[in-house]
């Protein structure tokens, strides 16, 4: 996907990508540091990100992305940099062993482009953000519902329970608290099936991870899973 030759172009002078140093300390300064930013627009690996930055580059507002080293993996350039909406851009540190440094660098950006607004696409920047919320907020508005209806949002069970109450017809499923119970959920929804946590990102105790839906057509990879 790229923007259609009619865009016009962004200043190239603004797009520096400014990578963290130890403890994700931002390394440079913004070449016009008086200059705000309107919204700052996480995880721009992914599509949803690019059209975010796009939609709102086209309604004249300045839009700065952002993306965690550890993303990127053999993409070197996150579709959304390569917009010409996407005014400036960081590579920040990796949130998944430790949220700290991410948090710092998150910070920082924010003071640096003087963002009103925090936008983000992925379920891992949103679990840190709500884990953040109070803190984060004393710097930009958040781009996300607020905590007990995101909380529902988020959470399977809750989602499902809600549309059942309000006569939603809901795929039929069975909650399954461990390997043992594997057997007894195969024989009464049968296979091929689906496994979905219940949640899509899950904290450790010292790491964070994305849980993934999958499909199993065999007890035993029910059982793996």
């Amino acid at each position: 996907m790229k923007d259609t030759l009619n865009d016009p172009p962004c200043n190239s002078a603004q797009l520096q990508v400014a990578h963290s140093k130890e403890r994700g300390n931002l390394d440079f300064q913004l070449e016009n540091p008086k200059l705000t930013y309107h919204a700052l627009v996480l995880d721009a690996i992914l599509r949803q990100s690019l059209v975010t930055v796009r939609s709102l580059g086209r309604r004249g507002l300045r839009v700065a992305a952002a993306e965690a080293s550890n993303k990127l993996g053999g993409v070197s350039t996150p579709p959304t940099f390569s917009s010409r909406w996407c005014q400036q851009k960081f590579i920040a540190p990796s949130y998944e062993q430790s949220t700290e440094p991410f948090l710092t660098y998150l910070e920082q950006m924010l003071d640096q482009t003087g963002a009103r607004v925090l936008i983000t696409s992925s379920d891992g920047t949103l679990a840190l953000i709500r884990q953040h919320r109070k803190q984060l907020e004393r710097r930009v508005a958040v781009a996300l519902a607020k905590d007990p209806a995101l909380g529902i949002a988020i959470n399977k069970d809750q989602t499902l329970e809600i549309a059942t109450q309000l006569g939603i017809a809901v795929p039929r499923g069975v909650k399954v608290g461990s390997v043992n119970e594997v057997s007894a959920a195969l024989h009464e929804i049968g296979l091929p099936a689906v496994i979905k946590p219940i949640e899509s990102w899950l904290w450790g105790e010292q790491q964070g991870a994305r849980l993934v839906c999958k499909l199993v057509t065999t007890p035993e990879e029910a059982r793996r899973q």
